[in-house]
């Protein structure tokens, strides 16, 4: 059985990217946890998913620094954890959900929505995803299998 793909935005995967992400401490005086250099699996306008060394709370906030190779910018966004399961490589599998863009309380910017943008031009297969005055639009949606066992059937953008 095939399930319908729901995220509005195109998937790619940039050779060589890594994610570092931190989760601020609810407690005044906690510390915050963070991992340097996570493997970038894939990225799009609507989120990212990323190899950790421990699994993420579901909801959990967390500020993600994207590093593409040959690039000195990282794009820094914020966002919450859709999910996390264990994955074949002992690591942790983890998605995440960006924040809205825009210019207000807990947006990302417009300027990473356009730094993504351009990835995606150059890395998402043909025909993924379009631009319209510069900002990328959504593409028709496209049946893929449901996500592999521990993933619980959850999508990300």
């Amino acid at each position: 059985m095939r399930k319908v793909e729901r995220r509005a935005c195109a998937r790619f995967t940039v050779p060589g990217a890594s994610l570092s992400w931190t989760q601020a401490s609810r407690l005044p005086f906690g510390s915050a946890s963070a991992e340097l250099g996570c493997l970038l699996m894939d990225l799009s306008r609507g989120g990212a998913r990323f190899l950790a060394s421990r699994s993420l709370k579901p909801g959990a906030r967390i500020e993600v620094e994207v590093e593409i190779p040959d690039d000195a910018r990282p794009i820094l966004l914020t966002g919450k954890v859709v999910w996390s399961c264990l994955h074949p490589s002992h690591n942790h599998e983890v998605a995440v959900e960006f924040d809205p863009y825009g210019d207000l309380a807990r947006t990302n910017t417009p300027e990473k929505l356009r730094r993504i943008a351009d990835l995606e031009a150059c890395f998402a297969p043909d025909g993924a995803g379009g631009s319209v005055g510069g900002l990328p639009t959504p593409f028709a949606p496209t049946l893929l299998p449901l996500p592999a066992a521990g993933a619980e059937g959850r999508w990300v953008a």
